[in-house]
């Protein structure tokens, strides 16, 4: 074989090859790059919506009372644990519909709610007002009334709860409602107007 024939085929060879690494990559060029596929997140999970314990019309139905103020609610009926109801549950409702259990005012530890109700002030602004005694039976002689703001706080307090001496005259004792006839007065109330629970009406 002479030079010119081995010339020829080294000249056949490298085209076959350039051949081949063209084509390959005409094939990759032709083929549209593939972006790499994130893995699909889990979905979110559905919001729940709030769930709250308060049923207005059950509190009713139960012998219950409920008092509306400035878009929030007092809820008072016969404790669940009291079976002759000599114990009440006082809870307040916020806008939202929120349920929490009601503080006693200070000096109230021994007694319990017996009625609620709303007054407004001159100022347009509403107060819850409760009212405190003895259940099952109520008691003339021991009620005690007690403002609430709208959020549900006590603004009054009857320590100690009775009064004697001359701070009781003309009686000999009598419940200490001073707290809530000062303010009372100061934020130009109505007459308190309760609506009681049934047993202490008796």
């Amino acid at each position: 074989m002479n030079k010119f024939q081995i010339i020829g085929l080294l000249s056949v060879a490298v085209f076959s090859s350039a051949c081949q690494g063209g084509g390959a990559a005409s094939d990759a060029a032709a083929k549209p790059a593939t972006a790499p596929v994130a893995p699909a997140s889990a979905a979110a999970p559905a919001m729940k919506p709030a769930e709250h314990s308060f049923d207005a019309a059950a509190v009713v139905k139960a012998g219950g009372v409920v008092a509306e103020c400035g878009g929030a609610r007092m809820a008072l009926q016969c404790a669940v644990a009291s079976k002759d109801c000599t114990a009440s549950s006082l809870r307040y409702v916020d806008a939202q519909g929120n349920v929490s259990e009601a503080a006693k005012p200070k000096g109230m530890e021994s007694y319990t709610a017996v009625g609620v109700g709303c007054l407004t002030a001159k100022d347009d602004s509403h107060y819850f007002v409760v009212k405190y005694g003895e259940l099952p039976y109520g008691c003339a002689f021991c009620e005690w009334f007690h403002l609430y703001d709208r959020n549900g706080k006590a603004l009054t307090h009857s320590d100690p709860p009775i009064l004697t001496g001359e701070a009781a005259a003309p009686d000999a004792q009598a419940p200490n409602n001073q707290e809530f006839t000062a303010l009372h007065r100061k934020l130009g109330l109505g007459r308190p107007k309760v609506d009681g629970l049934p047993v202490a009406e008796h």
